[in-house]
Formats: C-alpha cells, structure tokens, sequence
C-alpha cells in the first residue's frame, strides 16, 4: 500500500518535470540569487504621504537588490487613493471606510527605454474612531499597510514579469 502511494505520487509530479516550472526565488542555475533579476533599482520619489509610505517599503525590500553590479534601472511609481465609506449608523455617519489604492508603475532601462510596466491595486479596511485624531490615526495605519502590501505586490510583479521576459529571450525562434 506504502509503495503504491508513492508510486502514485511520483507519477503525479512528473508532469511538472516538462513544464518548466522555475521557482522565483533561491538560486540560478549559476548560483546568484533568483530574485536578483531585478538588479539595481533607483526608485523615484513618489508624491504624497502614501507615496512616501510606500517609498520606504521599496527601499527596504530592494535594498539586497541595489547591491547588484550594474547601472541601476529606475522604478517610476504613481499612486493615486480612494477611501469610501462601507459601514454606516444610524445617524449615516461612518463606521468603517475601505481605502482601495492604485499604483502605476514602469521599469525604464538605463537607456531610457522602458522594460516593463503594470498596475497594482490593494484595497485595505479600516474601522473609523468617534475621535476626530483617532480617525486621522487610523487612516495613516491603513495606509502603511496598504503600502506595505502594494510594495510586496510590486516587487512580486516585477519579478515575474522579468523572469517571463528572461525566457522569451532564452527561448528558441519559432520554426
């Protein structure tokens, strides 16, 4: 019974063997970090307090990446934020608000021309106080997370976006 089930596991893993499946991060066939396809990355300033918020997440997560070798790309971000109001009393003043944000993004080469770019959107909630600065409090905590969220959602993005343009390249011209 023991071996029928690893046989039957075996034989259901070994399509993935043909898929070429790669995984995003851990190391290349060369040894260098997968995740380092990103490079160098020069982020531009980004408008606003949501974009500063959002400044800082990248920093921290690109930091391993700035030490790459190379002229660094650079990352140009816009974000734009829209808070809407989804709980409600009976007076109709709010209880609950969604911040939905939006980040536009572009990866321009050292050469200026672009080599990828996309959209993120997060949406995060956040419970609205009867205190006027409570309020202001926690719309600033529901924008550090969405930022935190948007930037991991970005880097992400990025590095799938790049590895699929890494294996068009790589691939052999259609016959």
């Amino acid at each position: 019974m023991r071996a029928a089930l690893l046989a039957a596991a075996l034989t259901a893993l070994l399509p993935l063997a043909a898929c070429g499946f790669q995984p995003v991060y851990g190391t290349g066939p060369a040894g260098t970090p997968r995740a380092s396809i990103i490079g160098p990355v020069e982020i531009e300033q980004i408008d606003g307090r949501l974009g500063h918020f959002v400044k800082d997440e990248l920093d921290r997560l690109f930091a391993v990446d700035r030490r790459a070798a190379g002229e660094p790309r650079r990352l140009e971000i816009s974000v734009s934020e829209v808070a809407g109001d989804i709980g409600l009393r009976t007076d109709a003043s709010a209880t609950r608000s969604d911040l939905q944000v939006r980040a536009n993004y572009r990866l321009i080469a050292t050469d200026g021309e672009p080599v990828v770019s996309g959209n993120i959107d997060v949406v995060v909630s956040y419970d609205i106080p009867g205190q006027p600065y409570a309020d202001i409090a926690a719309q600033m905590d529901a924008q550090q997370r969405a930022a935190s969220v948007l930037a991991e959602r970005l880097r992400v993005d990025l590095l799938l976006r790049l590895r699929r343009l890494e294996a068009e390249r790589a691939a052999p011209p259609p016959a």
